[in-house]
């Protein structure tokens, strides 16, 4: 019997942490025409990022099926194990609810988190659930998932507008003056949701803003773990990851690349960071 912990692929995690903690992942489903694909299993970062810049389509991405997460539960559940299972913002995805559905539908000890973020911004709270879980306590895995919860901060700087346009969440013309002025947004997660919270002239204005926002918030004296994630644009992650070890000296800091949940809307060339303190 254990205590284990089950997420979803849209958590961005690095793949050595995924096997070191001995974390379940059940793919979201990437939908490409009469394609379907299933995130991290039947398409990688790097194939999909490709595929997105050489397409003139966009996909679209479908949270996992209730058997998806069924199948997982019932596995765990059968050699007597707990599951406590965390997921992407139920406010911008049903995967939160599928999840939900499969827990009454197979029973037992399982338990369904609303992250009420999204990649590393979840990430961050499954590996600290991950952590706690090897002392075999639900309440000290609780305790961790909420207060990684409450001191997360989660920014992302886009290089262009037009897979926003693509995607229909900004108009045309929006979209034009936008590139035409060189104005790059900068998103945030507030309240479970991805907001544009700040423009700026030029992506590199961007990167220092969203750099000075995530540091000035970050609680002095603290220890803080951060991560940047990167939409295919590793050297510029690199960059951004010396300049914040450089300026808060962090206990722990990773670089992965973002998939398709987030690689759909904000497109190749985005760069975030996410950092929380202990």
């Amino acid at each position: 019997m254990a205590l284990r912990i089950v997420t979803d692929s849209t958590c961005d995690l690095p793949g050595h942490l995924i096997s070191e903690h001995d974390i379940e992942v059940v793919p979201i489903h990437v939908i490409w025409g009469k394609e379907s694909f299933r995130d991290g299993v039947d398409i990688c970062s790097r194939d999909f990022f490709e595929r997105l810049q050489a397409r003139d389509d966009l996909p679209t991405t479908s949270q996992p099926a209730v058997g998806d997460f069924a199948t997982v539960y019932s596995r765990l559940v059968e050699k007597g194990d707990s599951v406590i299972s965390i997921h992407l913002s139920s406010k911008l995805s049903g995967t939160y609810t599928s999840a939900l559905m499969a827990k009454d539908l197979v029973g037992g000890d399982i338990h369904v988190v609303d992250s009420q973020n999204i990649s590393l911004g979840l990430g961050f709270q499954v590996l600290e659930a991950a952590r706690a879980a090897v002392t075999g306590s639900k309440n000290e895995v609780f305790r961790a998932i909420s207060s990684t919860m409450h001191s997360m901060r989660f920014m992302c700087a886009l290089r262009t507008l037009e897979y926003l346009r693509k995607g229909g969440r900004i108009a045309d013309m929006s979209a034009f003056i936008g590139t035409l002025l060189n104005i790059k947004p900068l998103l945030s997660v507030e309240k479970g949701l991805l907001v544009s919270t700040e423009r700026a002239r030029g992506f590199q204005q961007a990167l220092a803003r969203m750099i000075d926002s995530v540091t000035s918030s970050l609680p002095r004296g603290a220890r803080h773990v951060v991560g940047v994630i990167h939409a295919a644009a590793r050297e510029t992650a690199e960059r951004l990851q010396e300049e914040l070890v450089n300026r808060l000296r962090p206990l722990e800091v990773y670089l992965t690349e973002t998939g398709p949940a987030l690689g759909t809307h904000a497109g190749p060339g985005a760069v975030g960071i996410a950092a929380y303190s202990k």
